[in-house]
């Protein structure tokens, strides 16, 4: 699986809380880190699933993006019938799942 420097990271134009800075501390002496690697890192989960996608092929996209809208779908029906800490832990799991696709995308 492909490595991504942090130059390569920075290039994808990361949000002003990941200057280069924080990019090399998160790598952390490494040359590079895989996408799982990535999707591990102890951020955000919606921080590592924004980098993830922004690493997919082009082509890649539409299909995630499908895979994402069923499954969110699924879980509004199913929200209309639970109270909001269960929507709560039903959105963690959603990004959860999310970030495993991305990931899958990228093999």
């Amino acid at each position: 699986m492909h490595g991504y420097t942090v130059d390569e990271i920075m290039a994808t134009r990361p949000c002003a809380d990941y200057p280069r800075e924080r990019v090399e501390e998160l790598w952390g002496g490494r040359e590079s880190l895989t996408v799982v690697e990535i999707a591990a890192l102890d951020i955000s989960i919606s921080d590592r699933l924004y980098q993830v996608i922004r690493l997919l092929p082009l082509e890649s996209i539409p299909v995630l993006a499908r895979r994402y809208a069923d499954d969110a779908a699924t879980c509004v029906y199913s929200a209309q019938y639970a109270d909001a800490a269960a929507h709560t832990t039903a959105d963690a799991a959603a990004l959860e799942r999310y970030l495993e696709w991305a990931v899958e995308a990228h093999q």
